[in-house]
């Protein structure tokens, strides 16, 4: 191992800023902020970190892939993507539950829509823009577009958005809390 005897300081703490980090680890200067996915026990991360740094890169490169954002609030706008993790379940508990209430068994609805929503991740692992595989996931006329209209005119994707600036405005406002 090259890096052996080469201190680096890897911060996993949502919100707290390399230089406010320098300041708390002084004499250590080499740091580097990351965002490990639960997926890392599997070797199947996508870690983001910043600043770009061998040790880190070569550490997280052990339990799947590596970005690496131009500047700091780019690292911040991929943290608050990770906050959007129990809302996307909570959906699909949502939809799981509206079919127990039309008399599905509880257990039934939420294996379906586990297995229904664990292929469309196979379609997400196989890549392309996402409003292309959108696209694919839906009939011109058919339910999936009426679905996703209702949505749309409901204002989910403004609410996402809003809810998401607020994340990020925290992360950002939160240099030093470690929240």
């Amino acid at each position: 191992m090259a890096w052996i005897g080469v201190l680096a300081v890897l911060s996993v703490v949502a919100g707290v800023r390399v230089d406010q980090l320098r300041e708390w680890v002084a004499p250590a200067s080499r740091v580097v902020r990351s965002i490990p996915l639960p997926q890392a026990a599997q070797r199947q991360s996508l870690t983001a970190m910043y600043p770009e740094d061998a040790v880190a890169r070569e550490l997280f490169e052990r339990v799947g892939e590596v970005v690496v954002p131009r500047d700091e609030p780019g690292l911040e706008a991929f943290s608050a993507a990770t906050s959007t993790f129990a809302a996307h379940l909570d959906y699909l508990a949502t939809i799981a539950g509206w079919m127990a209430a039309q008399g599905i068994e509880a257990e039934t609805a939420s294996a379906y829509v586990t297995h229904v929503f664990a292929q469309v991740g196979k379609s997400l692992a196989e890549g392309g823009p996402l409003a292309e595989l959108t696209s694919r996931h839906m009939t011109p006329g058919g339910i999936n577009e009426q679905l996703l209209t209702h949505l749309r005119a409901e204002g989910v994707p403004e609410t996402v958005r809003q809810g998401l600036d607020a994340v990020l405005a925290r992360l950002r406002g939160a240099a030093g809390s470690g929240d």
